[in-house]
């Protein structure tokens, strides 16, 4: 349960910006998740390419998640321990979220040998590892 409430928060962040921009009137795409279109043993998801931009969003997470690592230093050194399983939760979702976020480019860049993209802002989901196995049954 402490995962999803860590999860949760980190998500927060794009979730405030999701709401500033439908409070200020700021229309966005809306970033579809990726729709392979594999059939059977024949088709491959190797050749398809889906990229997401994160933008600065990532780093942002992976600040504030920093930051409350240094509360947490600041509440133990002032012998406010009650406080520091609460900041935990904060530290694992903004740092999960944001770290996520950018090695998910890293990953696809080692997987694919450097080919897939040559800026840190493209980040692309990786597919599951059953789909190249039989899909037919479905």
């Amino acid at each position: 349960m402490p995962f999803v409430m860590a999860v949760g928060i980190g998500l927060s962040v794009r979730n405030a910006k999701a709401v500033l921009e439908a409070i200020f009137g700021v229309k966005s795409d809306f970033a579809r998740t990726p729709k392979f279109n594999i059939d059977g043993q024949t088709g491959t998801w190797r050749k398809k390419s889906y990229r997401n931009r994160a933008g600065w969003m990532p780093y942002l997470e992976i600040a504030l998640g920093l930051y409350f690592a240094t509360t947490i230093v600041y509440s133990i050194q002032n012998e406010n321990y009650a406080t520091a399983p609460f900041l935990a939760l904060f530290v694992w979702g903004f740092l999960y979220t944001g770290v996520m976020s950018v090695a998910q480019g890293w990953i696809e860049r080692l997987r694919f040998g450097g080919a897939a993209s040559s800026s840190l802002g493209s980040f692309a989901p990786l597919p599951p590892a059953h789909l190249g196995s039989s899909v037919s049954h479905l």
